[in-house]
């Protein structure tokens, strides 16, 4: 039997997803996505007005990365 997760987050009509919906998105803890990102592994990332956001590109090219 296959259990198959179902997660809400939100995306910016650019593209764009906060730390904690896009933890949420690759299945992380959003303190493992800010360690990662403090120590300049994990997917890319930009900063916005102090705020740490993920484009959906990004965490896709992560997970295939990762396969």
């Amino acid at each position: 039997m296959t259990v198959i997760e179902s997660t809400t987050v939100r995306i910016t009509p650019d593209g764009r997803m906060n730390r904690r919906d896009a933890a949420s998105y690759l299945g992380l803890s959003y303190r493992t996505l800010g360690n990662w990102s403090s120590r300049g592994i994990g997917p890319a990332s930009v900063r916005v007005g102090g705020r740490r956001f993920y484009r959906v590109a990004d965490l896709d090219a992560f997970i295939g990365a990762q396969g």
